[in-house]
């Protein structure tokens, strides 16, 4: 059984990693990095992505290891998966000579790994194993009991910080004046928005190119999310220009040809890049976008 858990577990972090490679290696990409351009960034590059995404291989399969093995209440075991998380960045932070490249996946990746794996733990069984609708919506629950407690810990934390006088973070001063939760308030929501819409919306993509269902898929996030890169680097003017630019083109019927598609996504960079916009809170939600899809085709096929 415990080697049986060791191959699950190597499993999924390999392919998070590759996610997250997947993401970076997708081009163009409005604003981001990827292999051939630097998007808004002038301190990181696609080498430096790549370097970052192997030194987090260790923190998914302890993630997916402590958490299939777990017995903890749900609130507990974050708690654990947390502090794992924290030394993930002090492991990318130094992999990138402090340059953040994956805090936010970090965050999103071992929560979703923890959740999925607790969850197939309570299965009993992995061998040709299909997840369902229903299945996703037992995660999406396990993943909004396991955070309540401590992100709501976490928004008092804030505000007593500001009753204090204390420095605030970016993200802390967009929860304080316009009540934006970011990525926090995405996960409490169980990832809605994944799973009620940016799924649905790849699976009704009729074009089965990876490049054409990535880039639709990434505009269709950047068309829905209240990113806080953006709003850090524009504010709600350029959330605003961001969000109108990704749904016109999500709503052009050219873009049903790849090419067509893959020249206004180079109009779009460039666009991005005059403004200094980066949509990386998108790009997180597309690399576990990615995850999710390849997961699924892993679990399909047996683990013996």
């Amino acid at each position: 059984m415990v080697k049986h858990q060791t191959l699950l577990a190597k499993r999924i972090a390999k392919i998070a990693v590759a996610s997250l490679k997947k993401e970076v290696s997708l081009a163009p990409k409005p604003g981001l990095v990827d292999k051939y351009d630097t998007g808004a960034h002038d301190d990181m590059d696609y080498a430096l992505f790549l370097k970052s995404a192997d030194a987090l291989y260790d923190y998914f399969y302890q993630t997916a290891m402590l958490s299939y093995q777990s017995k903890k209440p749900l609130p507990k075991l974050f708690k654990s998966v947390r502090k794992l998380g924290l030394a993930a960045e002090n492991e990318m932070l130094a992999a990138t000579n402090g340059i953040n490249t994956h805090k936010g996946a970090i965050f999103s990746f071992g929560l979703m790994i923890s959740a999925i794996t607790y969850y197939l733990s309570q299965k009993k069984y992995l061998v040709c194993l299909t997840l369902t609708q229903e299945d996703w919506h037992i995660i999406s629950n396990y993943i909004k009991e396991m955070i309540e407690e401590d992100m709501q810990n976490d928004f008092k934390k804030i505000i007593e910080k500001k009753r204090k006088g204390a420095a605030l973070s970016n993200g802390e001063k967009l929860y304080i004046e316009h009540g934006i939760s970011g990525i926090r308030g995405v996960a409490l929501s169980g990832y809605d928005i994944l799973f009620k819409e940016v799924l649905p919306f790849r699976q009704a993509i009729p074009n089965d190119s990876d490049t054409y269902q990535n880039l639709l898929t990434l505009l269709f996030l950047m068309s829905r999310l209240e990113d806080s890169n953006i709003l850090h680097r524009g504010g709600f003017d350029g959330l605003t220009w961001i969000q109108h630019y990704a749904t016109c083109l999500l709503e052009d019927t050219d873009m049903m040809d790849e090419a067509i598609l893959i020249e206004r996504i180079e109009s779009f960079n460039e666009a991005c890049v005059k403004r200094s916009l980066s949509p990386g809170g998108s790009a997180d939600l597309l690399a576990l976008v990615i995850f999710l899809d390849d997961l699924e085709s892993c679990l399909t096929h047996s683990f013996i």
